[in-house]
């Protein structure tokens, strides 16, 4: 079970509350389709530690082992495609580095076992660069950095 908050502190301040997995499935479920879609765009603007990032990645993994896991290196390039497609804003630069490991972690457990002898050290590297550019600390309501310049995001165009 997924505890709901942190601290009471940082519930009123910030008003960080985590969401279940039951409750994300449920929702996920509501768009399967694009959830599952390996090229669909994802924004969660309050992302947390990223539990609708994580589920959506996972699905969309699942789809990239059903098309590509018998040919690697389309497996390579549409789990980094399925990667580029996700995007997080959160104000705690906290949730942001551990949804960035998390979402790391999905990828790349999924990206050694089947792009095999693709799996190499370069594409791990793109991966976590994708993600430091991808989930950011900001406010999503102001569209800032928490450093105060504005938010971007690339527009990763398929190789």
């Amino acid at each position: 079970m997924t505890k709901q908050v942190k601290s009471k502190e940082r519930a009123v301040k910030y008003g960080e509350v985590f969401t279940g997995k039951r409750e994300v499935d449920a929702m996920l479920d509501l768009v399967k389709q694009e959830a599952e879609r390996i090229d669909s765009r994802v924004l969660e603007p309050a992302c947390g530690e990223g539990a609708f990032l994580k589920e959506i990645l996972k699905r969309k993994l699942k789809t990239v082992k059903e098309k590509y896991a018998a040919d690697p290196r389309e497996y390579r390039r549409n789990s980094i495609l399925a990667l580029k497609s996700i995007y997080g804003i959160d104000i705690m630069e906290d949730n942001i580095q551990i949804c960035r490991q998390a979402l790391y972690d999905i990828w790349n457990d999924a990206f050694t076992e089947y792009a095999k002898e693709q799996a190499d050290e370069q594409c791990r590297e793109e991966a976590r660069s994708i993600l430091s550019k991808n989930i950011v600390a900001g406010d999503a309501l102001t569209m800032l950095q928490n450093d105060g310049l504005p938010i971007t995001f690339t527009d990763w165009n398929p190789a």
